[in-house]
């Protein structure tokens, strides 16, 4: 089997990579709103704090960010939140080449895989 007959895989991480900043807290900002976004960036300056000093992970003090600015949601709400999202702020913040170096993996039929500590939707 020649070289070009094997399967070419490419992998892209989301945040810092095909966009230019992380997206989480600028998700939580659009979807929660601006005075609950505010009003939970006050109040859980304690876990800011802790992140801060290495006490919590960081994957943890995103369990506690998601719970408090989305507990209570179903789903859809959630999925409307997410689609708004993607088609406003998110454009904003892509990396421009690296989308561009995405598209033309996929025009090559390359198969591409998606990393991201980001939530799934």
């Amino acid at each position: 089997m020649a070289i070009s007959d094997k399967p070419i895989i490419v992998v892209f991480d989301f945040d810092g990579t095909l966009t230019c900043v992380d997206s989480f807290i600028p998700f939580l900002r659009d979807a929660a709103g601006f005075f609950k976004f505010w009003i939970g960036m006050v109040l859980l300056v304690p876990v800011l704090m802790a992140l801060f000093l290495h006490i919590i992970s960081n994957q943890y003090a995103k369990e506690i960010f998601i719970r408090f600015f989305f507990g209570g949601w179903d789903t859809l709400r959630f999925e409307i939140a997410s689609k708004k999202f993607a088609k406003g702020r998110l454009l904003r913040i892509l990396n421009q080449s690296a989308i561009e170096q995405l598209q033309w993996h996929k025009s090559e039929r390359h198969t591409i895989v998606l990393l991201s500590a980001s939530l799934e939707i």
